[in-house]
């Protein structure tokens, strides 16, 4: 019989496991909406679990506000701060304790593998928070003409993932500090 040895993580991956780990992923799911007396169909989500949500978890107080703060939508919060979590995790040697690895983290691939193709998901992303009209905004005066949409989400997820890597460092230089 093979023991199972534990692995035990670097500071920095540490963290972003411990990030990680605040959420909770939800299958797609049926609501009845009293408003309308019609079935509602809401697609997979992610969101806090609740036990963190009034622990005074620091991390939990730092993605919730990234995503309070990005006002992209909630679902699209939740999913762009966990993706960003993540594509982290996979980014990161498991032994690193070096907080300046996430500085030179290049987030290009991951944010543009998450950007939706499909122009009535965009579309249903701008139509989701007033705000998102700001990134169409810059995207347009940064001069793009084609798949202007897509650019518009891709600042925006850009944005978050910056968010949770400036997030998590603090964390950990605030961490080194006490």
């Amino acid at each position: 019989m093979t023991a199972i040895t534990e692995i035990k993580l670097g500071k920095v991956k540490q963290a972003i496991e411990d990030a990680r780990n605040l959420f909770e992923y939800h299958k797609e799911k049926e609501e009845y909406c009293d408003k309308c007396h019609q079935p509602n169909k809401r697609d997979s989500w992610y969101s806090f679990k609740s036990e963190v949500i009034h622990s005074g978890n620091e991390l939990y107080n730092r993605m919730s506000d990234i995503i309070h703060e990005a006002n992209v939508g909630e679902d699209y919060g939740y999913n762009w701060v966990k993706g960003a979590l993540d594509d982290m995790g996979d980014m990161i040697d498991n032994d690193e304790n070096d907080i300046d690895v996430l500085a030179d983290l290049d987030f290009s691939e991951a944010v543009d593998s998450a950007v939706n193709p499909y122009t009535t998901a965009l579309a249903d992303w701008l139509a989701s928070s007033a705000y998102n009209a700001g990134y169409l905004d810059e995207a347009v005066k940064e001069g793009a003409t084609e798949n202007i949409l897509m650019v518009a989400q891709y600042k925006a997820i850009e944005e978050i993932y910056y968010a949770v890597r400036d997030a998590l460092m603090d964390y950990l230089n605030t961490k080194d500090e006490k």
